[in-house]
């Protein structure tokens, strides 16, 4: 019995011992199992993530010849742009050329029209100095119009003081036979009483004081020529005589002497006293 009990409780350890292995067993299957889920879990991910980088690897292929297409075709089209620019550049090179000869031209153009300009201008001004002499030559031309206009009337005024002159002339010719002949009728007469001869004196002042003729001071007015230097000469006109006590036959000598600017005044009295003569 104590062998069968001994057995039994061996057995009954064992099989506790197969029962603890057993849900140790257990747990590590379900570890296993979960890891192996884990393990699938990730292997999937793995296969899409593979089957995500197999498309994008194709994807690349694609890109990778559309890239190595469009690389040949830049090549081509950069060997075909630089022929155009090398024609290009050349075409500029020759208008370049053009341009440079053309602005050597208007260069040259400019500098003849700024001689003309310069020419114009002279002309302008030569035009502009021309008007100012035309119009200093007009002023000049009215000016010396009217210095004739007043010459003109100059010697019509001398002509007339010429006339009164000659007139004051044949008075005084006439005035002296007069004296003469009184003088020789009174060198004839017998001597008379002072009375007589006071009366003869008081004759003589009388006839004296017709005889004699006012200081004739005639001066027209002459005119100032300042601008222009103008050779007139003036006519010789005598001044009028003046009548002494004892006249003679002998002719002033002032009466061949020119006017005086002094004298030439007053043109009214010189007609009042041509119509009074």
């Amino acid at each position: 019995m104590r062998a069968l009990k001994s057995k039994v409780t061996s057995q009954t350890k064992e099989t506790e011992n197969k029962e603890k292995q057993i849900e140790e067993l257990n747990e590590e299957l379900r570890n296993i199992n979960q890891e192996k889920q884990d393990l699938e879990t990730q292997n999937n991910e793995l296969r899409c993530h593979a089957n995500e980088e197999k498309k994008a690897a194709d994807e690349a292929r694609k890109e990778e010849k559309q890239m190595k297409k469009l690389s040949d075709k830049a090549s081509k089209d950069k060997e075909e742009m630089v022929q155009k620019c090398e024609h290009q550049i050349a075409e500029m090179m020759s208008t370049l050329e053009k341009y440079q000869q053309e602005n050597k031209i208007v260069a040259e153009k400019e500098k003849e029209i700024g001689e003309m300009r310069i020419l114009v201008e002279q002309s302008e001004s030569r035009s502009k100095m021309e008007v100012s002499a035309d119009k200093k030559v007009t002023k000049l031309e009215r000016k010396v119009k009217k210095y004739e206009n007043d010459i003109s009337k100059m010697e019509t005024k001398i002509k007339s003081l010429q006339d009164i002159v000659d007139v004051i002339k044949s008075k005084k010719t006439e005035n002296i036979g007069i004296q003469t002949e009184l003088e020789i009728q009174h060198s004839k007469l017998p001597i008379t009483s002072p009375s007589r001869k006071r009366t003869d004196i008081g004759m003589k002042q009388t006839q004296k004081e017709r005889t004699t003729t006012p200081n004739i001071r005639v001066a027209p007015k002459t005119p100032q020529l300042n601008h222009m230097k103008m050779d007139v000469k003036t006519p010789e006109v005598p001044c009028t005589p003046v009548l002494f006590k004892t006249p003679t036959a002998q002719t002033p000598m002032s009466a061949m002497r020119t006017p005086q600017r002094s004298i030439l005044k007053n043109t009214e009295r010189n007609s009042a006293v041509k119509k009074e003569e």
